[in-house]
């Protein structure tokens, strides 16, 4: 036989055995082809056609996709196109799902998933299932009664940050942090009642104490005399708390005028210069002396402060008349004492 007859037959038949093949194949799966393009044959749009022929055999782009399978296979199968009811027009319909966010009121085109959540309207307004306060998001709300942190307190009630428990009228002010921790609109070190604050000490007069007291130690009741202090004797007699401690002159024991321990030892003339005059003596301690000419009246001395533990004092006086006789000291605790004076240096 010619071989380019055998050939011709040879062609033939193979083109009929792939046809028949094929047709078997596509014939196999066709139904899948069909289920998975309902309910709508054909498709049209993007989508390739899915059916070309009623038969399940016959070729079809949908079908030779199907067969390839990978990628190839989506650019055949695609979903229906939703159809999404927008009556208001503010673009969300009320189907949700493919649609979007479901809108809960399509007859107002305020009222979305996109809207804020107003307040004042006792409304959803963004379609949350979360009406007006009850909604984080919500704008324009009244919280002054409402206890947003859960500390006790609302806004209302002195509440100065409703945002954090720690924050309240019934909270201890810490002077470390730089707030207003009890909200009485003193922050740290300007509030009395403030805890953790550094120590400050003020002394003014150096002697040691300071006016704070606490931590400072004992209050100095007068920062501006040093030797007004806690640390100090009760000075007897000047009137003064020296001691700090709320009382005036307390354990002094004033003797006279009864048992006066008021004394002149010595009176003596200088001798180079017999117009000046020294005196020494005992009193109270912490007694003012003032001496006093007693024919003339005259002040010859006076503000001459006992301030030796054993009670000595001692003054000078200058340019005393030869006239003088006799001397009255006189003390501020009451103590009185009238004395001649002996001349005999002058002799």
């Amino acid at each position: 036989m010619n071989k380019k007859i055998v050939g011709c037959l040879i062609a033939v038949a193979g083109a009929l055995l792939l046809t028949a093949t094929n047709g078997f194949c596509f014939g196999s799966f066709g139904s899948d082809v069909n289920a998975i393009c309902s309910p709508v044959a054909p498709y049209t749009g993007d989508c390739l056609l899915c059916h070309a022929s009623s038969s399940k055999a016959t070729s079809t782009p949908a079908k030779t996709a199907y067969l390839a399978g990978g990628t190839t296979l989506t650019n055949f199968f695609c979903p229906p196109t939703p159809t999404c009811t927008d009556n208001d027009g503010d673009t969300y319909a009320v189907e949700g799902g493919d649609c979007g966010p479901v809108d809960c009121d399509d007859t107002n085109a305020a009222i979305n998933p996109g809207a804020t959540e107003i307040c004042t309207d006792n409304i959803d307004n963004n379609c949350n299932g979360l009406i007006d306060i009850a909604d984080p998001a919500a704008v324009n709300c009244d919280t002054s009664n409402i206890d947003g942190d859960g500390d006790g307190f609302t806004p209302a009630q002195g509440d100065c940050d409703d945002t954090n428990a720690a924050i309240n009228p019934n909270a201890i002010e810490d002077c470390t942090d730089g707030i207003d921790n009890n909200c009485n609109n003193l922050i740290d070190t300007l509030d009395p009642t403030a805890v953790n604050c550094p120590v400050t000490c003020t002394d003014a007069d150096g002697d040691g104490y300071s006016i704070e007291g606490g931590d400072c130690g004992p209050v100095d009741c007068n920062d501006i005399i040093a030797n007004i202090n806690p640390g100090v004797m009760e000075v007897c007699g000047d009137n003064r708390d020296n001691d700090c401690d709320g009382n005036i002159d307390e354990r002094c024991k004033v003797t006279c005028p009864d048992g006066s321990v008021l004394m002149v030892k010595s009176i003596t003339w200088n001798k180079a210069d017999r117009k000046k005059l020294t005196i020494t003596g005992r009193a109270n301690v912490g007694a003012i002396l003032t001496i006093i000419d007693k024919e003339t009246k005259t002040v010859l001395a006076d503000g001459i402060e006992v301030t030796k533990s054993n009670g000595g004092w001692r003054v000078v006086i200058k340019h005393v008349s030869r006239s003088l006789k006799r001397i009255i000291v006189k003390s501020s605790d009451g103590c009185r004492l009238r004395e001649f004076v002996d001349r005999s240096v002058f002799r």
